[in-house]
């Protein structure tokens, strides 16, 4: 880094920020060039390193950040910086310079710069599209069996969302900086005016219509970042509300069978009272019984309130345990694949 901002006089701090993993996407305008500093985020295999990667919930993928550094000189050079994925975008890149394509016909290294802007919003729709296929799979199990325990994978996904919002933003603000920085009128001068030190850099035209059509692509992801907020929010309150209905109804029976099981005691209670005198004559050891009987008619009644509160709640727990624990041997078995 020190060899490369010497021979292109880029300055100490400049040279420092490159190193740096944390700086938000950006741009810092130079007399000799241009500095870039863009946010890239990448679908990945899952890894167990959580300080590399950002967890995808739920999938066997995972979100990798990763600062993406752009230089453009004013003698029409561009330099790029990645950390770990400059094999995939060189890969693209040398795909259009090996036909007849504008890019290697324009020469032009801010048509160059947009192309890799463009490869980094079509990894960030890949990842925009991964969390929208999670959203739609919850929405289902929402719809069909809420309960209180998917509150905390749809949190998750909400969390994930609202970042990404707050990544897409900057990079969109950065894109149109650079769309309106400077433009070249005059075509005939504008291989002149590239090579040329002293005109500083220059977007071109050209470059500058891409860049527009960047910006439109940014904001399309953000608006669905934003539909999918406010749809994480909707399941929310869907669970709770059902759960609060649920509770309803739950005190609902209870009260009605507690009602039941008075009405039924009162008239045995009275049934009994009205026999009693008839009973007397017949000796104690039939009192005794009917009242025995009685007792056990009570504790019947009890115990069917009891079970009726309580059976249904623990057949469910043990039928969500039994799911989520095929649901985790699933995917032990299953090969870990990107989407």
């Amino acid at each position: 880094m020190e060899a490369l901002g010497k021979h292109k006089q880029l300055r100490s701090l400049q040279t420092g920020d490159i190193l740096s993993s944390q700086l938000p996407s950006g741009v810092d305008w130079h007399d000799d060039h241009a500095f870039i500093t863009l946010t890239m985020l990448r679908l990945v295999r899952a890894s167990t390193n959580p300080t590399e990667k950002s967890r995808l919930a739920f999938r066997k993928s995972s979100i990798a950040l990763e600062q993406v550094s752009l230089i453009i000189t004013s003698d029409n050079t561009i330099i790029t910086l990645f950390k770990n994925s400059a094999a995939d975008v060189d890969n693209l890149i040398l795909k259009m310079l090996n036909s007849s394509t504008i890019l290697r016909q324009s020469c032009d290294a801010s048509m160059l710069g947009q192309v890799i802007i463009n490869i980094i919003i079509d990894m960030a729709i890949l990842v925009q599209t991964a969390h929208w296929d999670i959203i739609s799979s919850i929405e289902m199990d929402v719809l069909g069996r809420p309960s209180f325990e998917q509150t905390e994978d749809i949190y998750s996904i909400w969390s994930e969302t609202a970042k990404l919002r707050n990544i897409i933003k900057p990079i969109a603000n950065t894109i149109h900086a650079m769309c309106y920085h400077r433009s070249v009128t005059a075509r005939g001068k504008m291989t002149e005016c590239l090579r040329h030190p002293v005109k500083g850099v220059i977007i071109t035209p050209l470059a500058s219509l891409h860049l527009a059509g960047a910006i439109g692509r940014c904001l399309v992801i953000d608006d669905n970042l934003s539909y999918m907020t406010e749809a994480t929010e909707r399941l929310m309150d869907l669970v709770f509300h059902h759960a609060i209905a649920g509770y309803r109804v739950e005190e609902l029976t209870r009260f009605t069978a507690v009602g039941a099981l008075f009405l039924v005691t009162t008239f045995l209670t009275k049934h009994s009272y009205h026999r009693l005198s008839h009973l007397r004559a017949a000796g104690i050891a039939i009192v005794g019984t009917v009242l025995i009987l009685q007792g056990y008619i009570i504790c019947g009644l009890l115990t069917l309130v009891f079970r009726a509160r309580y059976i249904p709640s623990a057949m469910k727990q043990i039928m969500d345990q039994t799911a989520m624990f095929l649901k985790q041997f699933n995917r032990k078995e299953a090969p870990a694949t990107l989407r």
